[in-house]
């Protein structure tokens, strides 16, 4: 084993990873992880919920005006189209140079949903609690309990509007 690899002590593991994860993000038309990696300080909270980064391509023997492809669900696709200059500035000033030129949007499924954006229900009170409990107890099968007790959960904790009653 190669001991001088050792002898400068402990090794970051952002950095060991960044050797494995660089070569595929190249492929992915990304110079840089951290524009990946960075997206929402990049572009913002709001514009990151929107749409992801799928890859960023360039003309042959140029490093600036490529086109930015994203990946954007629904309705989102038509509002990012709409805030299109915004993504490219803020895009381009994280780079220092004109870098994207134009934006490619398509709209599919976000790939991935990030643990905050899920929301929990707030806790029930206990009478509520119990009440809810009392109601499934007959019921027999077990994994069909726990799915009732969640959406009676979430309909329990969901405000209720004037006219309407549970």
């Amino acid at each position: 084993m190669d001991k001088r690899r050792y002898r400068a002590g402990p090794v970051a593991a952002a950095r060991l990873l960044a050797r494995v994860t660089d070569p595929a993000f190249r492929r992915r038309g990304f110079a840089e992880s951290e524009v990946l990696l960075r997206w929402p300080a990049i572009v913002g909270a709001e514009l990151a919920r929107l749409a992801t980064p799928e890859k960023l391509s360039f003309r042959r023997g140029s490093p600036a005006g490529g086109v930015l492809h994203l990946r954007a669900a629904g309705a989102a696709a038509v509002e990012l189209q709409h805030l299109a200059p915004t993504v490219i500035e803020r895009v381009n000033s994280y780079y220092g140079y004109r870098a994207v030129e134009r934006l490619h949007i398509v709209q599919a499924p976000m790939s991935t949903q990030t643990q905050s954006s899920r929301r929990r229900p707030p806790e029930l009170p206990a009478d509520d609690r119990a009440a809810l409990d009392r109601s499934l107890a007959a019921t027999g099968n077990p994994k069909l309990r726990a799915a009732l007790a969640r959406l009676g959960n979430r309909v329990l904790a969901r405000p209720q509007s004037d006219g309407e009653q549970t």
